[in-house]
């Protein structure tokens, strides 16, 4: 008798074992008891499952709706970046323009700046010689 409830135990033990290894979802359908059960617990597996897979499509469009929002930025500031780089260079080549323009005219206009400080002074550095400036001779007949 005790070889008989032995053996009884052991494999009970080894049903329940093998019971509780088996994955959550067949686990429910061990429980269910009819066929109508069964079909109704699968049915409602699919259900959720189909619902999971319409989650996972939004998600997918609102990232892909996202990432297409931020190609458009990309190529648009591309754009700009492409206008803001043709015009630098429109100015940079004016600036070398006018710069081999003013290059004479700068000069032209130091040689008259030391041509005019020279008839300036000139007046004043002849004062002690007898030549006399003539804007000094008009001031004396003036006082006179």
């Amino acid at each position: 008798m005790k070889k008989g409830k032995r053996r009884f135990k052991i494999l009970l033990l080894v049903a329940c074992s093998l019971l509780l290894s088996l994955p959550a979802p067949y686990s429910s359908l061990l429980h269910a008891t009819s066929p109508q059960k069964k079909l109704s617990a699968i049915q409602k597996q699919i259900k959720e499952k189909k619902q999971k897979i319409r989650e996972a499509v939004k998600k997918e469009k609102s990232i892909l709706s996202k990432i297409e929002k931020i190609n458009k930025s990309i190529q648009k500031k591309r754009r700009e970046l492409k206008s803001y780089d043709k015009r630098i260079s429109k100015t940079q080549l004016n600036i070398s323009r006018l710069s081999k323009e003013l290059g004479p005219l700068i000069r032209k206009s130091d040689k008259r700046r030391k041509y005019l400080d020279k008839r300036l002074r000139a007046p004043f550095i002849n004062i002690s010689t007898e030549a006399t400036p003539l804007f000094l001779l008009r001031q004396k007949t003036i006082r006179t």
